[in-house]
């Protein structure tokens, strides 16, 4: 392996502390690396392009998770439509 490269095998062993952001980063950047293996850049490369795209990642898993909580609970309802795509709306208890 060359100096200063990453081992992306052990990048698995990394684990999400929510109390240390500095754990949720490294998680971040460690799941980019997997995903692109010959990815490099400078600190200030990570910063703008790396983890944006992380945590847009992350934050749709969590608003899919958020809104299958919401039609479990029958909070909202979900709509396909003609086209496939899917709407979410509030639940209306007056509609059949």
């Amino acid at each position: 392996m060359r100096a200063g490269a990453v081992d992306c095998r052990h990048l698995d062993l990394l684990t999400i502390n929510p109390s240390r952001p500095v754990n949720t980063i490294a998680e971040g950047i460690a799941r980019y690396l997997r995903e692109h293996p010959d990815a490099a850049d400078s600190l200030d490369g990570i910063r703008q392009w790396w983890l944006p795209r992380v945590r847009l990642l992350e934050a749709s898993a969590q608003i899919e998770g958020a809104l299958q909580d919401l039609l479990e609970r029958g909070v909202v309802v979900r709509q396909v439509m003609p086209d496939g795509k899917i709407l979410y709306r509030r639940a209306d208890t007056e509609r059949p």
